[in-house]
């Protein structure tokens, strides 16, 4: 709770007569209470100023001060300016002080101030150190000096500090050095405001009071202790005789006594208080400004015209006489007119921030209707001190209730009646609790349906409950990951305890919170003063795509046209690359469909199958998850988990690579791998489907790389061997696989040569840089690979013949038609003189060096 300050000012002038005069002044707010005391003066020259402001949560206060020019030197006055702002600090709040010079300071300056504790603790009450200071710029006439006030919830007596300023250096003077603080706490105990009148009428206020429609509300009232009404005021006389004394004169007897006459005067009172009419009043609003409720309608709860011990067919509610100490039934309950008028209009209020009640809420506009005294009226009568029990409906909301019991006295000595009337506390019969209407699972971007139930204890709605959002409730939507969403609920209004349907949209997924619960300003049953709070509900609501958008083409290893086959599917493949977005129902990707965020695993299946009967391994790969399969031309199904940690902002890239399995020594003709269908569904809500039914295709080769292995003859030392990458086919459809127009190998049949323009520049065609040889005799100068297509050999002298040792750069190209482990290719190189002559001189060097490498190959090249 705030705390509120009152600051003491103590200030003497000295004037130069030596003579001082204490001025006292003080004003009191609802929050806080200013006093000081100021200095002021008998001098006719003197001048005062008054000032009275207002601010909100700040003080008001009446300043009187006494001024006397003096020129120099510059006089420096602790003024009070104001205490409270809305400036807050950490969890207080700020008091300010203003210092006063009489003239602007001719240079920058430093004000210290002390502060010295006399009850409060600094650091708990008072955030500020003992010691500080200000810095005052040239030219100034004041500067502040803020302390910041803690404010906490334990009660605490008046505590008290000084302030204390400092002289600086140079021509001044201080006018008043110290001042005095007092902090008030504001942390007071709540007390109801009680029932009034000569009857007690109590239910253990504050009541809590939930709608229960099968259920009533026992409220006792209660002959006032010590009620006594005066029926006999006068004067009475009583005989009192002796024992007779006899004796027998003349044959009689003759008795006599004594007696004595006594006049008294005499009171007679009566203890009966007649109960005559019980009234229910009752209000829709509650107005926290002006305290008072607005009246709805008033319900007599009792009709005592009836001679037939309240057994009237009108009366639901009767009540009961107790004694003082033991109950014991008297009457019994009855059954009222079901149709009684609870009214449902609704009258709006702003309402601010307080919880103050005044026990004058259900004065306003009363307009209650009471029954007339009637001679025949059969009265139930209380001994003072005695209690009966009144029954008050609970199945309408209202925020201020109260009941309000007529009756009479006796008669008195002089003949008159005493008009007696008793009022209970006010208080609240609220709904039990709110409930949130919507479904669990909603597709984002679809029109949803929300209203909210406000119900008793039955779980029934609640009639009479008609209110306004940020009048007396709210509703707050909260993402459970993310601190904002775009999910707004505006004007919410209930009439007779349920809200009207409102139509929602949200466009992105998520799991949110939607909470309504009362404003704790302002909340239903506020005139009760106790928290009782209308009891929140919250809604879980999970918002899941609508589909998913599911594209993919077909790529191949470094963007090359085409796959050769491989056993190691990261070196070599065709891949089928994903393109896949989580959509709302209105086609817009759902952005928080993601990693850490709302995205899910996803299984993704696919039917593929090849142009040939025999079964042919395929290796699978997607991201770390690896899979193989044997396919025919018969379809089959394969699928992958892709994994959420994959999707950002709501779309997943990803591509699952495939390469045929591949033996060094068994050439294979091309195979054509199409793709039918893909499909993709969301592992944790299967109802979110991607489907696409386009037909893809991929083609597959088996290659090597090829120097020819006869013997090289060339004259001189030197010489360049060529090295050929090839593709096998020996049964296949030369149109389909595009090598109609390719050149066959140079040495083999059913092998073609790949033109270096389809693969040079994606580098999946080379050889290893190490060039080596069987014999090692020293007459081979250099063996250099030059590029991809071309390995350069330099010897000493000719004539010479060594067995050149190359190495494919990976390993789906090399072959061997006998060792299915070959790592590793040969060929032959003879070197003659240059006046020696070898039948077939220059044939089939001609051939390679010339035909296969300078014609263009047509073939091939996708």
């Amino acid at each position: 709770m705030k705390k509120i300050l009152q600051i003491l000012f103590i200030t003497t002038y000295l004037l130069y007569a030596g003579t001082s005069v204490t001025v006292v002044g003080s004003q009191t707010t609802v929050q806080q209470t200013v006093t000081y005391i100021s200095p002021s003066t008998n001098n006719t020259n003197t001048s005062t100023s008054s000032s009275n402001n207002t601010y909100h949560r700040n003080y008001r206060y009446t300043s009187t001060r006494t001024h006397r020019y003096m020129p120099s030197p510059i006089k420096i006055t602790i003024v009070y300016y104001s205490i409270f702002s809305e400036e807050d600090s950490k969890d207080g709040k700020r008091m300010r002080f203003n210092i006063a010079f009489s003239k602007p300071v001719k240079k920058d300056i430093t004000l210290k101030y002390e502060i010295v504790p006399q009850d409060i603790t600094l650091g708990q009450d008072i955030l500020q150190s003992q010691y500080g200071s200000i810095n005052v710029k040239k030219g100034s006439k004041s500067a502040d000096i803020y302390l910041d006030v803690v404010d906490d919830s334990i009660k605490e007596d008046t505590e008290k500090f000084l302030l204390k300023i400092k002289k600086p250096a140079g021509n001044f003077k201080l006018d008043n050095s110290t001042c005095q603080g007092m902090i008030i706490d504001n942390d007071q105990d709540k007390k109801p405001s009680s029932a009034s009148g000569d009857y007690i009428i109590n239910g253990g206020n504050p009541i809590d009071t939930q709608i229960a429609s099968t259920q009533t509300l026992a409220l006792s009232v209660q002959g006032k202790p010590g009620f006594e009404v005066v029926t006999y005021d006068g004067y009475k006389t009583s005989k009192s005789c002796s024992s007779p004394s006899c004796k027998v004169v003349d044959d009689k007897k003759i008795c006599t006594s004594q007696c004595t006459t006594t006049t008294y005067h005499v009171v007679e009172t009566s203890e009966k208080m007649t109960v005559d009419t019980i009234i229910l009043h009752r209000f829709k609003e509650y107005d926290p400004v002006s305290k008072e409720c607005s009246l709805e309608s008033s319900v007599i709860l009792n009709d005592n015209t009836s001679k037939s011990g309240y057994k009237s067919n009108t009366n639901r509610y009767a009540y009961g006489k107790q004694n003082r100490y033991r109950k014991r039934n008297r009457y019994q309950k009855q059954n009222m007119n079901q149709n009684m008028n609870m009214g449902s209009n609704q009258s709006s209020n702003n309402m601010n921030n307080t919880r103050t009640r005044s026990r004058n809420c259900h004065r306003k506009n009363r307009g209650s209707s009471y029954l007339n005294e009637n001679s025949s009226t059969k009265y139930l009568s209380l001994d003072s001190g005695e209690s009966m029990t009144v029954y008050v409906p609970l199945d309408t909301a209202y925020r201020c209730v109260y009941v309000e019991v007529l009756g009479h006295s006796d008669k008195d000595k002089d003949g008159n009646i005493q008009q007696l009337k008793g009022v209970s506390d006010t208080f609240a019969i609220r709904p039990k609790s709110f409930h949130i209407n919507a479904k669990d699972l909603i597709t984002s971007g679809k029109n949803f349906d929300f209203n909210i139930n406000a119900s008793g204890v039955d779980f029934n709605t609640t009639a009479g409950y008609s209110q306004m959002q940020t009048k007396t409730f709210d509703i707050d939507v909260k993402d459970k990951i993310y601190s904002t969403n775009d999910l707004k609920i505006y004007d919410v209004i209930f009439y007779d305890g349920l809200s009207e349907l409102k139509v929602l949209n949200y466009d992105e997924v998520g799991v949110l919170d939607i909470k309504v619960s009362e404003k704790p300003t302002n909340y239903y049953a506020i005139v009760d003063e106790s928290n009782s709070y209308i009891e929140p509900d919250t809604k879980t609501i999970t918002f899941i795509p609508e589909k998913f958008s599911l594209d993919y083409s077909i790529g191949y290893q470094n963007g090359a046209s085409f796959a050769m086959f491989s056993n190691n599917v990261d070196e070599m493949n065709s891949r089928l690359r994903l393109d896949i977005k989580a959509l709302n129902a209105k086609g817009a990707v759902t952005k928080r469909f993601t990693k850490n965020g709302y995205a899910d695993d996803c299984n993704l299946t696919f039917e593929q199958s090849i142009n040939k009967s025999a079964g042919q391994k395929v290796y699978y790969k997607y991201a770390t998850d690896e899979k193989n399969a044997v396919l025919s031309d018969v379809k089959q199904s394969l699928s992958f988990i892709l994994p959420k940690k994959d999707f950002i902002n709501g779309e997943l890239i990803g591509d699952i690579k495939e390469s045929f399995a591949r033996v060094k020594n068994m050439p294979q003709n091309p195979i054509e791998l199409t793709t039918y269908k893909l499909d993709i569904v969301d592992t944790n809500y299967t109802s979110v489907t991607g489907l696409n039914n386009n037909q893809k295709k991929s083609y597959h080769y088996y290659a090597r790389a090829h120097v020819a292995p006869d013997p090289f003859i060339v004259k001189g030392t030197y010489m360049s061997a060529n090295v050929f990458y090839e593709i096998y086919c020996k049964s296949c459809d030369k149109s389909k696989f595009l090598l109609a127009n390719n050149r066959s190998s140079i040495d083999s049949v059913y092998w073609y040569i790949l033109p270096a323009s389809i693969y040079l520049s994606k580098g999946i065609c080379d050889i290893k840089t190490a060039i080596d040889s069987i014999n090692h005799d020293g007459n081979i100068l250099s063996k250099e690979r030059v590029n991809p297509n071309q390995i350069d050999i330099k010897i000493k002298n000719a004539p010479y013949e060594n067995k050149i040792i190359y190495t494919p750069k990976f390993d789906y190209l090399l072959f061997d038609r006998v060792n299915p482990s070959v790592v590793n290719h040969k060929f032959i190189v003879k070197f003659t003189s240059a006046n020696s002559i070898w039948a077939g001189e220059g044939n089939l060097g001609n051939t390679v060096d010339t035909n296969i490498s300078k014609n263009a190959n047509m073939g091939i090249d996708w």
